[in-house]
């Protein structure tokens, strides 16, 4: 739903000043640094800071922040570097650190208090800290390495004083998992992550105090190729080079203020690695006979190993703090059953798809091998269809010892599976011997949505359970085949639905890092400023644009967009602005009469995916590019820059009457008159004056056309159903979300599925493979529908004006069968939480909304006089506001509280 600030925030005031004579004291919660709490060594000079405002008595409606105060001390020498003193103002996300210029390799630790509407000042928030990385100097590192793809390092050093505070600093070109006196340092999964390694490479901090002893100590590290040497996609190994390193440096902190500082340098020793062979895509090759117990602890006999090589690379990569959430295990899976297809071969159901590994317990003799193998469907005969693996093994090997009870729990790799089968053993190993272990970014689940409808409740569980899949380290198409790429397409339809069900800023502003690294590579050539297809970038063996628009390149303006809608994030827009302008430049360059033509071969993908009602390709790409100028516009005005946004605006109009002029007829028929084509001059505003009507009923037509289904790709399903909701056809929007025949959401569930399909037509009603291209089972590009059923069901729709959900919308719209639903969101600001039950013809409507935050609510309703609030008149309820009545509905702004509207309601179209 796209609507417009009413600006309203004043009128708001005067509201809120009956509903309480004093309002009760605020206090300052979930402080966080960078979007983390108690973030290790990063690397941001003016680290964002952010809080969520809670009350003494959240019953208290209207309750604001009119004031904070921050103060930040350097832990070591006590000095207060920043106090902020009282900064009048509501905002309490993304406040930049401006103090004193930060050093490395320190803890700083923070504070802050808020004063509420009566000029109260809270008490101080309990302590916050985050530690400081490579600032100044940045890191050079000393890169080493032994011989072959998998390999471990060591090195011994002694610690002469009792260790106050010691934290480790560590990345590869690789993958590495980090040792420190026989344990494991946290429990992160394929560090160092993947960017474009010939560009910039991450880097990780651990405090390792309760690690180190007074003595002798032992550091270790192993390695694997990971995305840096395995294969990438459908492409040949050492994509980015050769030859896996490491680096790390251990900075320990004495008792008596003294450091000392262990690096990474040509004193280390290298061994072999009980990890014979590793490779994302294939899988990993484990023999326990090779293991050396103790090598990565003190007084280890390695006089076998050989000195380490100083590697020496022709571009040296930047090294930057890692700045997504941490890789690891998010879930554990208990298989549901086990089958025996042909003797000896084992397959285990897990139940759903996941992404990540296999940990499995067995015994038998030295030399047993088992073989474990992972799919995402069975054959008829009960055995793994390898069908859409592609030139993916997805084979794990464990080689016994033959000493007891072992456990094998691969970790340089990983799998897209539900379905996998061991050989090996005499016997099938228990049900409890087995466990699926989900591996991917910490993301935090954030929206939840109960439509009380089992049919859409499977097809949000599966939207949530496709993104989960596919959130490592970039947002992947698949993790079942050979090709897990963070297409940029795939991600830039799904980025909103994305923000509902998780806290995804991180996670989404590390990729952007990406994408604008991966259009750097076209700098000083023909296509500067052409942003990619797929991020990161890798070596290609092609010729050819490093990109493509329509959808794809254009998320390096959509998606900042998003995060900054969503999250209230300014500071994506600056760092990624000027990028924004050369992607626009070079769009522009291209124009022929106002049009991104064919020739440009800018949306090669077109709306991908669509299901017989093609798009014409120059219809995506200019439509598209109008998106982006609007977009940019908005951002623009965001960050400051007016003159900008003027220009923005008025080369969309220019490019709005191109479009028009060449593809929208008298009767509303866009093009040639696809589901998408029409979508699209609906949501971006392409179409003459008048003609709305029109283009909508060319829409519907289609629609109607083709048996109330859809027939829209990755990027026309996106917007579907809001310009259907958006433009009083809300019973088409249903009737297209509650299709239960193919194409459909639900149809998609059906099956036993757990997860999204790479296409409409993936597989048929029979189970069987329809589509022999496009077989991925765990595909996210499709769920766009997402951010509409929060909106349009949850009822929570983002302001523009207010980013953050500083300011929302509640305007929840009942239709198809749903009778009842319950939504809540964690934003910026705190929860925000709807629910609403249809009994009879009245609909009762309740909404949470947080501290420092304001909503206007928009009832399906217009009669004013019968809307009731708490049992008396809405507008004579203590904090509402009454707005207007127009268009179906009534509006009314509220602040903070917790508020039950009641209101008449009948059948809507």
């Amino acid at each position: 739903m796209r609507v417009v600030s009413l600006g309203i925030v004043g009128l708001l005031f005067c509201a809120l000043g009956q509903v309480s004579a004093e309002s009760p004291v605020l206090k300052p919660v979930n402080l966080r640094c960078q979007g983390f709490v108690d973030p290790l060594g990063i690397d941001a000079k003016k680290p964002a800071l952010s809080w969520i405002v809670a009350s003494e008595d959240p019953s208290v409606r209207g309750q604001m922040q009119s004031a904070y105060q921050v103060m930040v001390a350097d832990e070591g020498s006590n000095e207060i570097l920043w106090d902020s003193g009282k900064v009048e103002g509501s905002n309490s996300i993304h406040i930049p650190y401006n103090g004193k210029p930060l050093r490395s390799h320190r803890r700083y630790v923070w504070k802050v208090r808020v004063w509420n509407r009566e000029d109260q000042v809270s008490e101080w928030s309990g302590p916050q800290s985050w530690s400081t990385g490579f600032l100044e100097e940045g890191w050079p590192p000393e890169w080493i390495g032994g011989t072959g793809r998998t390999q471990r390092l060591r090195k011994e050093f002694a610690l002469p004083k009792p260790v106050k505070r010691a934290w480790v600093y560590a990345s590869a070109l690789g993958l590495y998992e980090l040792r420190l006196n026989g344990r494991k340092v946290g429990d992160d999964w394929y560090a160092p992550g993947w960017t474009d390694y010939r560009t910039r490479v991450q880097y990780q901090c651990h405090d390792v105090t309760g690690l180190l002893q007074k003595g002798r100590n032992a550091i270790g590290a192993e390695l694997a190729p990971g995305w840096y040497m395995g294969r990438i996609a459908w492409f040949a190994k050492d994509m980015y080079g050769k030859e896996v390193a490491f680096a790390a440096r251990l900075h320990v902190e004495f008792e008596d203020g003294t450091q000392q500082v262990v690096g990474t340098d040509k004193t280390w020793q290298a061994g072999t690695s009980p990890v014979t062979d590793s490779d994302m895509q294939d899988g990993d090759r484990y023999d326990a006979r090779l293991e050396q117990p103790g090598w990565d602890a003190p007084n280890f006999n390695d006089a076998a190993w050989k000195p380490v090589s100083i590697v020496k690379l022709k571009k040296e990569p930047v090294l930057v703090a890692q700045a997504e959430p941490s890789i690891g295990v998010l879930a554990e899976v208990a298989p549901v059953k086990v089958g025996e297809p042909k003797p000896g071969l084992f397959v285990y159901d897990l139940g759903e798809n996941i992404t990540g590994v296999v940990r499995i317990k067995a015994k038998g003799a030295a030399g047993t091998t088992l073989t474990l193998q992972h799919a995402e469907r069975l054959n008829a005969d009960g055995t793994l269809d390898l069908t859409n693996l592609k030139l993916a093994k997805a084979t794990d090997v464990h080689i016994l010892k033959g000493q007891g009870e072992e456990v094998f729990q691969p970790k340089f790799t990983f799998h897209g599976f539900r379905y996998f089968s061991v050989q090996g053993p005499a016997k099938a190993p228990a049900l409890a011997d087995v466990t699926g272990l989900v591996t991917g970014n910490r993301v935090e689940q954030a929206g939840t949505l109960n439509t009380y409808e089992d049919d859409l409740n499977r097809v949000l569980e599966n939207i949530h359970r496709t993104l989960r899949n596919s959130f490592l380290s970039v947002p992947m198409d698949s993790s079942q085949r050979s090709e897990r790429l963070g297409w940029t397409g795939d991600a830039n339809v799904m980025a909103a639905t994305s923000a509902y069900m998780f806290d995804a800023w991180r996670f989404f502003a590390k990729w952007q890092t990406d994408i604008l690294d991966a259009q750097s590579l076209n700098d000083g050539g023909k296509d500067e400023g052409y942003m990619p297809n797929v991020a990161p970038k890798w070596k290609s063996p092609g010729k050819g644009h490093a990109g493509s628009g329509g959808g794809w390149g254009d998320v390096g303006v959509n998606l900042p967009y998003v995060l900054w809608l969503r999250y209230g994030d300014t500071k994506i827009i600056e760092e990624s602005y000027v990028r924004m302008q050369k992607w626009l430049v070079f769009l522009e360059s291209k124009l022929e009469e106002g049009i991104v033509p064919n020739s440009a071969q800018i949306a090669r993908a077109g709306d991908w995916e669509n299901v017989d009602d093609d798009t014409f390709k120059d219809v995506v790409a200019t439509a598209y590019y109008a998106l982006d100028l609007m977009q940019m516009a908005e951002m623009a005005e965001a960050i400051g820059k007016t003159t900008d946004a003027a220009h923005y605006r008025e080369q969309y109009q220019k490019v709005r009457a191109a479009f028009i002029g060449k593809w929208v007829s008298g009767n509303g028929l866009v093009a040639k008159g696809s589901q998408t084509a029409q979508v699209f001059a609906l949501y971006i505003g392409l179409y003459p004056d008048g003609k709305k009507e029109a283009v909508l009923e060319k829409l519907v037509e289609n629609i109607e056309a083709h048996g109330n289904h859809l027939t829209t790709g990755y990027l026309g399903t996106q917007w579907l159903l809001h310009v259907l909701a958006d433009n009083g056809r809300l019973d088409v929007a249903y009737a297209i979300l509650q299709q239960t025949t193919q194409p459909s959401w639900i149809f998609m569930t059906s099956m036993e599925q757990t997860t999204l399909w790479e296409s409409w037509d993936t597989l048929g009603s029979d189970g069987n493979f329809l589509n022999e291209k496009r077989t991925s089972l765990g595909h996210s590009a499709l769920g766009s529908a997402g951010d509409w059923m929060f909106q349009a069901i949850g009822g929570l729709v983002p302001d523009s004006k207010h980013p953050g959900f500083h300011h929302f919308y509640i305007c929840p719209r009942p239709g198809g069968t749903l009778k009842q639903a319950e939504m809540g969101y964690p934003s910026p600001y705190g929860k925000i939480a709807t629910r609403w039950i249809i009994k009879g013809n009245k609909m009762v409507l309740e909404v949470e909304v947080p501290v420092n935050a304001t909503a206007t609510i928009m009832l399906p309703a217009m009669q004013a006089d019968r809307i009731t609030e708490g049992g008396k008149p809405a507008a004579a309820s203590p904090g509402v506001a009454f707005l207007e009545s127009k268009e179906g509905t009534t509006r009314y702004k509220v602040g903070s509280g917790t508020y039950s509207f009641m209101l008449p309601f009948g059948a809507r179209k």
